[in-house]
C-alpha cells in the first residue's frame, strides 16, 4: 500500500507542478488535491493494515470480547390486547372517553 501511495502522488506531480508553474494562484486547489489524495490512500493503508491485524491470531480474544459487549438481548415480543379485552381496560379509564366515544354514549361506570 505504501508503494501504491508513493505511485499516485507521484504519478498527479507532473500536473500539479504543471498547474502551479503556469497558474500559480491555483495553489490553494492544488494543495487541497494533495490533501485529499494523500488522506484517501492513508485511509486506504489504515484499513489494510486492520485487514492484516484482523488475521493475526492475537486479535481473536480482542475481536470476540467486542463482538460479546456488541450483543445485546432482544426483549420478547409483547402481544398487543385488542380493543374490548378486559385486558384493555373500559371506556373512560384513561381520560379518551370524549374521543372514542360518539356523543350520546353513556361513559361506564356512570
Amino acid at each position: 500500500m505504501a508503494d501504491q501511495t508513493g505511485r499516485l502522488l507521484a504519478e498527479r506531480e507532473r500536473e500539479w507542478l504543471e498547474r502551479l508553474t503556469t497558474d500559480p494562484a491555483s495553489f490553494a486547489a492544488v494543495e487541497l488535491e494533495v490533501h485529499e489524495q494523500t488522506r484517501r490512500q492513508a485511509d486506504l493503508y489504515v484499513a489494510g493494515l486492520l485487514a492484516k491485524a484482523s488475521e493475526q491470531p492475537e486479535t481473536t480474544p480482542h475481536v470476540d470480547k467486542v463482538i460479546a459487549e456488541a450483543e445485546v438481548p432482544l426483549r420478547p415480543v409483547e402481544k398487543k390486547t385488542p380493543p374490548g379485552d378486559a385486558a384493555s381496560g373500559g371506556l373512560g379509564d384513561h381520560g379518551d372517553d370524549a374521543l372514542l366515544c360518539p356523543s350520546g354514549t353513556p361513559r361506564q361506570g356512570t
